[in-house]
């Protein structure tokens, strides 16, 4: 169980300064709470294993390219992971709400995919699964920069 636990901890700091180098500066940051909508997906508790924390990867504006730091994050996230392939990886899809509906949820699946198959050229063997949400699901309600930048996103959600 020590084992388990120095090697969550070490996955654990690897993740955070990967988060820290990889964010950009950012000029306006909110003042107010900000609101997360809950996830409306329930999903089964994990089993008891020393899983890393999974990146949120962001995009730049009408884009699906992943920048070099999120290869980056997402290479280290699937050495992480290692051989354990029996989980089911959800990679799901964000926009900023500029643009219309249609638009933003093909946005939002054309990055989920871009995850999903780099993750899948990167080693990861078991299930990857993706979907869209578009604008539905902003972390951030303001309508300046730094929102928009970080609602361009796709989140990875692992299940047993």
């Amino acid at each position: 169980m020590r084992i388990s636990m120095l090697i969550f901890i070490a996955i654990l700091g690897t993740s955070l300064s990967l988060l820290i180098a990889c964010s950009a500066p950012t000029v306006n940051q909110p003042t107010k709470p900000v609101f997360i909508e809950p996830v409306q997906e329930v999903f089964e508790p994990l089993p008891d294993l020393p899983l890393p924390p999974a990146p949120v990867i962001l995009f730049a504006f009408d884009s699906s390219k992943l920048s070099p730091c999120a290869q980056e994050k997402l290479s280290i996230y699937v050495d992480q992971l290692g051989a354990v392939n029996a989980l089911i990886v959800y990679a799901q899809g964000h926009t900023d709400p500029r643009g219309s509906d249609q638009y933003n949820m093909k946005l939002g699946q054309r990055r989920a995919n871009a995850v999903a198959s780099f993750l899948r050229h990167a080693g990861y063997r078991g299930s990857i699964k993706t979907t869209s949400y578009g604008e539905k699901m902003l972390s951030y309600h303001q309508s300046n920069d730094e929102a928009h930048r970080r609602n361009r996103r796709v989140e990875i959600l692992i299940t047993p």
